[in-house]
Order: structure tokens, then sequence, then C-alpha cells
């Protein structure tokens, strides 16, 4: 059913390896970071389906409440009420059951504003850090798909920020009450609305000199189009968000080719190593 791309290395495989290195089955947890509740699906649902067909344990982490959500003043109160329902058919649709998504509730258009461990000027009120290592920690998280914040909504940029720290400290031998180190394998970007960063792209892609500018995604799954008319079924369940998103929808079609449909993302490291020998170069040169 897929083809996974390195694009990268510019080779195809049906192994899902080549989309998260050393994969193990039956041991794997995904989850996926979704700002707002459709995100995920919009953005990485192949990506669901593959972990899913892979035996992998799916979490879907809405980050905010949908309150923005409304395109009419009579809707502002209900808004987020009317959406929490929407999601819950429309990932079941994907077949991601309703205790594999977990909410935080964060204000939209606020979530920058709760990234952080103590929140400044709120009495000691804490922030997401805690509450989401905690959860990466104790659900085991091995893969982590963080939503392309390049600009394009301050929630994404937000959920980008949170989960490459959050993601890379769920490892790390320290803040001991937050629960045992659970090392996430890989990270990956998925793309909602826009383009990857371009930085990413440079510091990431092998071939970034050559392609960085134009192609910036690294990785690349390729379906059928009945997948993706599958989970363009699954999007259509927000009603409430039709009007909000048909432009995202209709941009879809660019997905589609002789009956297969692709996804994008970009094999991120959160951590970038520094590299001391190309330092060490440009000094053996001075010196000689």
């Amino acid at each position: 059913m897929f083809q996974y791309y390195n694009l990268d290395d510019k080779t195809v495989s049906n192994e899902i390896s080549s989309l998260f290195p050393d994969w193990k089955e039956d041991r794997e947890t995904v989850a996926v970071l979704s700002p707002n509740d459709h995100d995920a699906l919009l953005g990485a649902g192949y990506a669901m389906k593959a972990a899913a067909l892979h035996r992998a344990r799916l979490l879907v982490l809405v980050l905010c409440d949908g309150r923005s959500g409304y395109t009419s003043a009579e809707e502002s109160w209900s808004i987020a009420e009317t959406r929490r329902a929407e999601m819950i058919e429309a990932y079941e649709t994907v077949g991601v059951d309703h205790g594999s998504i977990i909410r935080f509730e964060y204000p939209d258009l606020s979530l920058g504003a709760h990234a952080g461990w103590i929140l400044p000027g709120v009495d000691g009120e804490k922030g997401i850090f805690e509450r989401l290592l905690k959860l990466l920690r104790q659900r085991e998280v091995t893969r982590l798909l963080l939503p392309g914040g390049h600009g394009a909504h301050p929630d994404h940029e937000a959920a980008d920020r949170i989960g490459r720290f959050t993601g890379s400290l769920a490892g790390d031998a320290i803040i001991a009450d937050a629960g045992k180190p659970s090392r996430i394998r890989s990270f990956l970007a998925y793309s909602v609305w826009g383009d990857f960063s371009p930085v990413d792209a440079l510091a990431n892609r092998s071939d970034a000199e050559e392609n960085g500018r134009n192609a910036r995604a690294n990785r690349a799954i390729k379906a059928p189009s009945s997948l993706e008319a599958e989970i363009r079924e699954s999007i259509g369940k927000f009603a409430s968000q039709e009007r909000n998103i048909a432009k995202l929808i209709d941009a879809r079609k660019q997905r589609e080719f002789e009956g297969s449909a692709i996804e994008l993302y970009l094999s991120i490291k959160p951590r970038q190593p520094l590299c001391y020998e190309p330092y060490w170069k440009s000094i053996r040169e001075i010196d000689a």
C-alpha cells in the first residue's frame, strides 16, 4: 500500500524504516503534535495510517481548544464544543480511537504564552513543558511528528518549538519527578499548509546546496489515491471548519498524480551537534 522515499538518498522502499529509522514492530509509540484538532489529519494522515499498519500505538496530542474557528458571531460560544465532537468522528474515520487523542485545551492563538515551565507573573502556574514531558515519558513515545511552523501560524510555530525542546528533553536524565527518561528515536516535521523551514532544509538535507531552496522536504510517502480520498472524508467531518479550510482541501489536488498521492515530511534533528572538523581544517590551512 505504501512506498517510502528518502529524498536525500534518492531511494524508495516498502519498509517503514525509510521513514522511521530502526523501526521496531510492536514496540513503537508514534505521537503527532497537533496545534489544532484537524492539523494532524491535514499534514500527517498518511504517516498515522502507515504507523498503525505497522502495529504502532498512536497518540494525537491536540494542544489548542479550537475557540477561534467560528465563522459567525453566533457560533463563538459553542464552536470549541462543536469541534470536540467533530474531532472524535474525524479521527475514528481513519482508525484513531477516542482514547488515543489527548487534548491540552490551551486557548487558540495563545499557545506561545504557555510555552515554559513556570509562567511569569501567574503566581507559580506551570506551563506546558512539564505536562508534555510527563506524557512523553509515561507513554514511552518513540517517534514525534511536529507541525512545520515556518511562517504559518503562531500556534504552529509555538507547537514546533515546544515539541523540539520537550521531545529532546524526554530522554535526558534530569527532572526525575517527571518520569523515567524515554528517548524519542526520531523526529519528523509535517506540513499543514505551508512549505518547510528553509533553515531546517539546509541543516537536515544532504543535498541542501543543490536542492534546498526548491525542495525542502527530505522524506515522502506515496499511497493510492484511495487513501487520499479517505483522509479527505475524515477532514470533512469538521463541518464547522468547511469555510476555514476550503483552500487547504483544494490545494491537496497537487498531491495526486496517475492514481497515487504523496505526503511530505522533513526528518529533523532538534539538537544539531557542533562539528569541529571544518574548523580544524581551516586552522590547519592557516597554520600551514
